[in-house]
């Protein structure tokens, strides 16, 4: 059974696209080590983490707000980063 939602989809016509043509794009003012940063369980600061079975908050960090990021952000580590495509494995560590 499929929703009219499902058919929308299948049906759209897909494109590409850059991701500097969506956003800003800036580095980070400080590099934080994810094996390093300290994780508290409470804070102020929300500490968003990725890996290869678990994406979401994983704590809070005690930093220097001159050091974080902006709010309404997207932030990524780039320690241990690998990108994946759908069609051949392109795993590469971002430098």
């Amino acid at each position: 059974m499929s929703s009219p939602l499902s058919q929308q989809v299948v049906q759209a016509k897909w494109g590409g696209f850059h991701l500097k043509d969506l956003f800003e794009i800036k580095s980070s003012i400080k590099r934080f080590d994810a094996n390093k940063v300290t994780v508290l369980e409470r804070g102020l600061h929300p500490y968003i983490i990725r890996s290869g079975s678990n994406n979401g908050q994983r704590g809070y960090l005690k930093e220097n707000e001159q050091f974080l990021n902006e709010g309404n952000t997207i932030s990524f580590g780039q320690d241990t980063a690998t990108l994946s495509g759908p069609t051949r494995n392109i795993n590469k560590k971002i430098e």
